[in-house]
């Protein structure tokens, strides 16, 4: 299935003539386009412009067919985004996961209807003929999926701890030896050194920020009970900030120490759905969560956040939702239900790894503001700390039965490795 045969393209002339009074004056244009691995090769990253579709044309038929499939020498294969990018204004891009057949069905454009391979109208939903407001290129965009690499070992084993900072600068923070630690080491990008330990040790707390300006809050405390403690990193020391309205361990967080974002987790109710805003000298409580739940993964920015998975009570839940500074609305689910992962990036570029499901799992699953797209797995655990974005990020420590020092670094795969893979698409369009 490819170019729209010539009945197809009539009856969508006949479908144009009758919703429109100028359709006689419209011209069908039917175009393919094949891309081959070698034509993309380069980098992490590559988008190539697929053409110009012209102001005030209507898409009426796009189709990818994956001819052979992306891949390296080790079966790892790139992620693949198609859209429309506004050459006019600002950029409007609509990504798909790998390899589906893509109708534009869905744009925040005036689509008139959508019409399949066979000249067959799928959607109806606006009564203006214009698609393109302003003219826009057809762009196919590769992204390699990380891998995971060893890095150097915690020095001191442990699990149920917290980080922060990026992958080249991280921060490991308290966690559980065989009791509630305080123990902090900095991270260079190869190996990690001790530097100043927590006034509260503790283990099952939450963090934000980078290596010369974490903050830490929350968590359990050796003496027992959930704290509401905060602690503001220096680059050096800790000092005490403002304390969490309420004390909860096991709660997602993200932000920076001026400006952070702790929600959900386990308290007095467990599991909880509070939020609280952290102004750099204190808490405020905001808007609830929709599904309260415990060892979730959050990132993002104190006004962009993203929380997922996690324990409601019950079972290990696979739900996401996004904080736009004021709500939280559900999103699209992880694809693997699972508890105690670590969350890594921003709320348009995420990442998920690990946790326990039915078992310890390395899962890894990548968020691009939409969708989860699931990425190569890390070695199996639980309860890690885990530090920087979707394309450089850092898990350490953790728990598969027994305490780990292990840490593993996630970066993206080169498309200069890629061996094998070709497409083509096809697009028609009223103009």
């Amino acid at each position: 299935m490819g170019v729209l045969t010539y009945s197809a393209l009539s009856k969508i002339g006949k479908i144009l003539k009758d919703q429109y009074s100028d359709a006689d004056s419209s011209k069908i244009i039917s175009k393919e386009v094949t891309v081959d691995y070698s034509e993309i090769n380069i980098g992490n990253e590559f988008t190539l412009n697929l053409g110009e579709l012209p102001e005030d044309s209507i898409l009426v038929h796009s189709q990818v067919n994956i001819n052979t499939i992306f891949k390296d020498s080790s079966d790892n294969c790139p992620k693949m985004s198609v859209g429309l990018e506004n050459i006019e204004d600002d950029e409007i891009d609509f990504p798909v996961d790998n390899y589906q057949h893509l109708i534009f069905e869905d744009l925040f454009l005036n689509n008139t209807g959508v019409i399949d391979a066979q000249g067959t109208l799928l959607s109806s939903s606006s009564t203006s003929k214009r698609i393109n407001k302003y003219i826009n290129n057809l762009i196919v965009r590769f992204n390699m999926m990380g891998v995971w690499s060893s890095g150097g070992d915690l020095n001191t084993t442990r699990r149920d701890l917290t980080g922060c900072g990026t992958q080249s600068a991280g921060l490991s923070i308290g966690g559980y030896t065989t009791s509630r630690v305080g123990t902090c080491e900095e991270y260079n990008g190869s190996s990690w050194s001790a530097t100043g330990s927590l006034i509260l040790p503790r283990h099952s707390l939450s963090a934000c920020g980078d290596q010369n300006a974490g903050l830490c809050f929350g968590g359990t405390w050796s003496g027992g009970g959930y704290r509401n403690e905060t602690e503001e990193y220096n680059g050096a020391s800790w000092s005490a900030g403002g304390t969490l309205s309420l004390a909860r361990d096991l709660m997602g967080g993200c932000g920076t120490q001026g400006a952070a974002l702790s929600f959900a987790g386990r308290g007095v109710i467990e599991p909880s759905e509070r939020t609280e805003e952290y102004d750099g000298a204190s808490w405020s409580n905001s808007n609830d969560v929709n599904i309260p739940s415990l060892g979730l993964c959050g990132f993002g920015l104190q006004n962009a956040a993203v929380k997922g998975g996690g324990h409601d009570g019950s079972a290990n839940i696979s739900s996401c939702e996004e904080y736009n500074g004021t709500t939280w609305a559900i999103i699209n689910n992880l694809n693997t239900a699972s508890k105690y992962p670590t969350g890594h990036g921003r709320s348009y570029a995420g990442l998920s790894n690990g946790g326990y499901s039915d078992t310890y799992i390395g899962t890894t699953e990548e968020f691009d503001g939409t969708s989860w797209i699931s990425s190569n797995d890390s070695n199996s655990y639980g309860a890690r700390g885990g530090s920087g974005s979707q394309s450089a990020a850092l898990v350490f420590g953790g728990y598969d039965g027994n305490n780990t020092p292990s840490t593993e670094e996630y970066d993206p795969a080169s498309l200069l490795d890629l061996t094998q893979g070709s497409l083509s698409l096809y697009v028609t369009y009223a103009y």
